[in-house]
């Protein structure tokens, strides 16, 4: 990286820092084609979005309304990034449309803080910084942008470090306001490394951006050496304060101080030469993932289903953004004609920055024996290498093609991708409020009151994009809204993931100890309440006593359906709820689902009456069950209110949406008809032609 030149009256005449906000000025506009081109991606389907992952961490969290809560809790692993979520619920709440456009905000914060900072370390290269820019705006390895309420805390790091930066290279042009920009400057680097440790290798590019600025100013490389010195200095005092945070203070106070624990440096010590083979392959899969595999999987041809209007969506703003972007970025780059570099040193300094950018944002990742290629929440850890990758395609692309029209079409495809890419990714967070939000809506009218102490089972995960953790800690965030204890009455399991570690065997008695940081969950195996549910092909069910004469019913859920106890369910209580509108948004249209959860409870306390009508009303408005087994509480409200030919005609209704579930029909007849013997029952079997053997297995 040498001088460019020896005249510092050169600087001056391409000083960004007095040109940036003049009117007639193509780079002043750039950071609103950076807004505008982040709020496309993330933010088209704005009013839909919602909470995903982790959110619900912090949704429960925000219940307690306690500062103390966030503490306690964060104190598991980095306990002061608690202090954004205490300087932001206060304001936006927990809305999750706010916190969309929060993350957003932070993201083009970060995005624009480059977009300067660069523009002053390369003041030539606006265009390859303007790519730079675009590129980490949808960058491809990470999928989780619209898990907003969690990474806001990330995205408000990256726009801390960039702040910091600016600051930096403001005190380097200003040497009479020093003090002043240092201090400001370092306390942005202080604060965005306590807060999350996943941006310290951006730290440690610090010192080449201030070579690169120097070396305009210093022809002399030991002159140039002495002053980055100088310039560093209060930047490794930074470094130091944090590195005393997280590896002797942090370990002190923790409860749980493995979390994100550097297990390298203990693995090694054990056995160095087997344990180093494995960081560097470790090292080698990540790197490769980052800076080859991440940009080719948005072209993967599996992908392309011609049939989805969203695809053709996506495909649609990759094409107009990134030839938009193209344009304004040659136009951009005009200061610059491409050939005539002179003794620029931007591809040199790109790679080897790159480089070590995504090593060194990798580093905290690495060394805790993780990677990025680690699973669906793993790629969350190319947030680090991010900056490094980009900035190392970029140099790699201007290094094989000096073109600018050449490099726009190469950048501009890969771009196009990507963002394309990222679009899609929104639409199915998208689909997964949509469930998520159908499910609990449900769940509130079905169950108003649910008895603390009641784990809640699924045969299997009901929707996509949260774990059974997560749906814990959204139950809790409805049925324990002002929550004064980390005791959560409730939690979520699915059953698959229950028999092992948690309890020996799906059978009574066994008791249930669930503990997350520090949400601890204490029932037993004869308090469970298992549900079911499938978006846009049933309603959610609350399994019932019934359930267990289905047909093809699986030896798991036979044995989850013989321990659910739908009385756990109160029916009559003070404490009823529904799902908070500032979360979960109004409260939708009453429709089919809507009734037959009201027909549930009321045939849970054997109210035939109010069950019987809820089917005819349901039936006057046009709805109709979904699968056959939402058929039951109207063929047993009209069996219990005499009236058999409706009774009748909906359990045949029922067999003909799927005649292979007979049996089950049947079974409800044989269970709820008391005079077995009258002609009308007998005349009914015939009709729906009940199997004999089928009895003897309900009456055992």
């Amino acid at each position: 990286m040498n001088s460019v030149g020896n005249n510092e009256e050169s600087i001056i005449s391409y000083r960004p820092m007095k040109t940036f906000f003049s009117k007639n000025n193509p780079h002043t506009l750039f950071p609103l084609v950076l807004l505008g081109i982040v709020l496309i991606t993330y933010g088209y389907q704005l009013s839909r979005m919602g909470l995903y992952w982790d959110d619900w961490e912090i949704i429960y969290l925000d219940n307690f309304n306690d500062a103390r809560a966030y503490w306690d809790y964060f104190l598991h692993a980095r306990p002061l990034t608690s202090w954004l979520y205490l300087l932001l619920s206060p304001l936006v709440g927990m809305n999750p449309i706010a916190w969309q456009v929060i993350n957003i905000l932070f993201r083009w914060a970060g995005l624009t803080g480059f977009w300067f900072a660069l523009r002053y370390i390369w003041p030539k290269r606006s265009f390859e910084v303007g790519w730079i820019c675009l590129l980490m705006a949808v960058y491809p390895a990470f999928t989780q942008h619209s898990v907003a309420v969690t990474y806001a805390r990330h995205f408000a790091c990256i726009a801390l470090f960039t702040g910091s930066l600016w600051f930096n290279l403001q005190a380097v042009e200003n040497p009479k306001k020093w003090w002043i920009f240092t201090i400001m400057a370092t306390l942005l680097s202080l604060l965005q490394l306590i807060t999350l440790e996943y941006f310290f290798g951006l730290e440690l590019l610090r010192p080449f951006f201030l070579w690169i600025v120097l070396q305009r100013k210093h022809s002399n490389w030991r002159k140039t050496l002495k002053k980055l010195v100088l310039q560093w200095v209060p930047y490794i005092l930074v470094i130091l304060v944090f590195v005393g945070y997280r590896f002797i203070w942090y370990p002190m106070v923790s409860p749980n101080p493995e979390a994100n624990a550097p297990v390298l440096f203990e693995r090694l010590t054990a056995n160095p030469f087997g344990e180093l083979i494995k960081f560097t392959n470790l090292v080698v899969q990540d790197f490769i993932h980052l800076n080859l595999d991440n940009w080719l999987e948005p072209m993967e041809p599996g992908d392309f289903e011609l049939k989805a209007k969203a695809n053709w969506l996506s495909w649609g703003f990759g094409a107009l953004i990134a030839f938009f972007s193209a344009w304004f970025l040659l136009h951009c780059g005009r200061e610059t004609p491409e050939n005539e570099d002179g003794e620029d040193t931007f591809i040199r300094d790109s790679i080897i920055i790159g480089v070590f950018g995504v090593l060194a944002g990798g580093i905290p990742v690495w060394i805790t024996g993780r990677q990025s290629i680690g699973g669906p929440w793993a790629d969350r850890f190319a947030l680090g290498p991010m900056f490094g990758a980009i900035l190392l395609l970029v140099g790699v692309i201007h290094w094989f093609s000096r073109r600018r029209l050449q490099q726009s079409i190469l950048i501009g495809v890969v771009f196009g991708f990507a963002l394309s890419s990222q679009v899609q990714t929104v639409n199915k967070y998208r689909l997964s409020w949509d469930h998520q939000r159908d499910f609990y809506w449900q769940l509130g009218w079905r169950a108003p009151s649910i008895e603390p102490g009641t784990a809640l089972v699924g045969p299997a995960m009901p929707f996509a994009l949260v774990n059974d953790l997560h749906i814990g800690f959204a139950l809790n965030a409805i049925y324990d809204q002002n929550a004064k204890s980390f005791e959560a009455p409730l939690w979520f399991f699915s059953s698959g993931g229950m028999t092992g570690e948690l309890i020996p065997d799906m059978k009574p008695g066994n008791s249930i100890d669930y503990r997350y940081l520090t949400a601890h969950f204490t029932g037993s195996t004869d308090k469970i309440l298992a549900v079911e549910y499938s978006y846009g092909t049933s309603c959610l069910k609350v399994i019932t006593e019934e359930d267990r004469y289905r047909a093809g019913l699986s030896n798991d859920s036979g044995m989850l359906f013989k321990l659910t106890k739908p009385d756990l369910i109160r029916t009559v209580s003070d404490q009823a709820v529904l799902p908070p509108e500032a979360v979960f948004g109004p409260e939708p249209e009453h429709a089919w689902c809507y009734y037959y959860q009201k027909m549930e409870l009321a045939r849970q306390i054997e109210d035939w009456d109010t069950t019987a009508n809820l089917a005819d009303e349901a039936a006057d408005k046009g709805y109709a069950p979904k699968s056959i087994f939402e058929y039951t509480p109207m063929i047993l409200g009209y069996i219990h209110t005499g009236q058999t030919d409706k009774a009748s005609k909906s359990s045949l209704d029922a067999q003909q949406k799927d005649p292979d579930q007979t049996s089950f029909i049947c079974s409800l007849w044989q269970i709820h008809w008391i005079d077995q013997d009258n002609p009308i029952y007998k005349d009914i079997r015939v009709s729906l032609q009940c199997d004999p053997v089928m009895d003897s297995a309900v009456e055992q």
